[in-house]
Parts: structure tokens; sequence; C-alpha cells
């Protein structure tokens, strides 16, 4: 909490008002008619709120100093005033070998949908040395949005459109997806997805692939997810037995769940800063 906080009256507290709990004053669309068989992920998609951290880690065995942690994701999922659409903030902060760093932030709006496909969007990348100065050269925005089968995306307040007959997701947006997927019957429909809510991939599909486990080390079993398409190497997604996203894997690039990812982050930053400093 922040130090100038201070609850002085705990029967002041905000979780003593009763209004919290009339549950018959409670919005409409929390409940469903008696008798409505959904499943969890219904609500999830919903009303589901919630803060994930990514240790993004390389690992490339024929070098030394191969195995790396290269970068941190967050994602908050903010649900939106009904039930048809929530926000997806993103932050993620990537180090690059010569230890410029790269921080991204970005807001999208998204339908509850299995794809979590894109209403609209906007982000900001900047770049920092290894010392903190700014590399201002290297920022760029842009913004974005979907509609009757049109993106339009903009780059320097200039719109650009182009076609897009299947749904159109992100990368990001299937990390919160894949919780959401049934694990049974058909998969999604085929989609194309925008790389860091810029770069286009078309002709993608991702499917279920059953529990795997891992022999030895205690490990739970973990159900398995796979994406491929265009443009992209073949994506694995593996969640745990409550459908939490723990490992996303792509070639040698691994989002493995980890609430102090930014502390790995910084361990790298410093290691590069006295690499730079004895010259």
């Amino acid at each position: 909490d922040p130090p100038s906080f201070l609850l002085k009256n705990e029967t002041k507290s905000p979780f003593s008002d009763p209004v919290l709990y009339d549950y018959k004053h409670y919005p409409a669309e929390m409940y469903l008619p008696p008798g409505t068989e959904v499943p969890n992920r219904k609500a999830l998609a919903n009303w589901g709120a919630w803060v994930n951290a990514y240790r993004i880690f390389t690992c490339h065995g024929y070098l030394e100093d191969g195995n790396q942690n290269v970068g941190e994701l967050r994602l908050e999922r903010v649900p939106g005033a009904g039930a048809d659409g929530f926000r997806l903030k993103i932050r993620c902060r990537i180090v690059n070998s010569e230890g410029a760093v790269q921080f991204l932030d970005a807001e999208a709006s998204c339908r509850t949908d299995e794809l979590t496909t894109l209403a609209s969007w906007r982000f900001t990348s900047r770049f920092e040395d290894v010392h903190g100065k700014p590399l201002p050269d290297l920022n760029t925005a842009g913004s974005g949005s979907v509609a009757a089968g049109v993106i339009v995306t903009r780059a320097d307040g200039e719109p650009r459109k182009r076609k897009a007959p299947r749904p159109v997701t992100s990368d990001w947006g299937l990390f919160e997806a894949v919780g959401r997927l049934t694990h049974e019957g058909p998969p999604p429909p085929q989609f194309d997805l925008l790389e860091g809510l810029s770069l286009p991939r078309t002709g993608h599909r991702i499917f279920y692939r059953g529990v795997y486990r891992a022999k030895g080390n205690g490990l739970a079993p973990m159900h398995w997810f796979q994406q491929i398409g265009h443009g992209l190497l073949p994506y694995d997604y593996w969640l745990d037995g409550r459908r939490r996203l723990q490992v996303a894997v792509m070639h040698s690039r691994a989002w493995v769940l980890d609430d102090r990812a930014g502390e790995a982050v910084d361990a790298r930053l410093r290691q590069i800063r006295r690499r730079k400093d004895r010259g």
C-alpha cells in the first residue's frame, strides 16, 4: 500500500459498505434465467478481472550465455460496463542485446468471444539506452479499429485500410482467450491476428491438443493448445487445471507466468551496465 494510506477506523472500511452485498440490486447482466446451463468460462468472459505478469525468456543452446531473461509482459483484463466487451491493458519491456530497452504501452477494446477479437486499440512505443537516456528517434505510436470487415490502422495520423475477411485478434489477446477455449468440440474458426497490434498475420488456427503429463519433477498435468498460421512459427500454450496460462512458447522464446518478472529484467539490465562500464 502507499505509505500515505492509513485506514484509522475499520468500521468505515469500504468492505463494510452494505451496498457491496446488496445482491438484489446487482446489475441484471450478472444473472441468467433459472435453469440455464453455461460453462464457468462464460462468467469469466463477462466479469473476470485479473493482472498477469510474464517473464520473457529466450533459449539459445549454442551460446554459453544464450539463456536470458529479455523482458516482461504485463496484461490486465478490465471488464466493460456490460457483457459485450472488455479492455486489455498491455505493458511490455524488452531488453535488446546491446542494452537498448523498449517500453510498449497499449490498450485494446476486445469482444468477449472465443478469440478475443479486436474492436479498437492504441499503443505507444519508446526506447531508452541501458543507462535510461531516451532514444526519441525510435519512438512510434499507432491506433486502429476493426468494423464491418475492414481494418483501419493509423500511424503518424495517416489511416490505412485493408479487408478483414476473417475474425481479427492479437497475439496478446490470445493470451486471454486461451483460458476460455473449450477442450471439447470443434476448434474456433480460422482467424487473422495483429502481432504487437501492428503486423498482420493471416490464416491462423488454434487447436486443443490434450493433456500433457511431464515425467518426473512432480509437475502437474498441463492442458496444451497449439496455434499455427502464416507469418509466425507455431505457438504452444500450456495451462494449469484452473485454466491459467502458465507458459507460452514460440520457437526459442517463452512467456512464463511470474509475478517477479520485473526483477528478472532489472537484474539483466544491471548485468549489461556492468559489462559496458568495464569497457
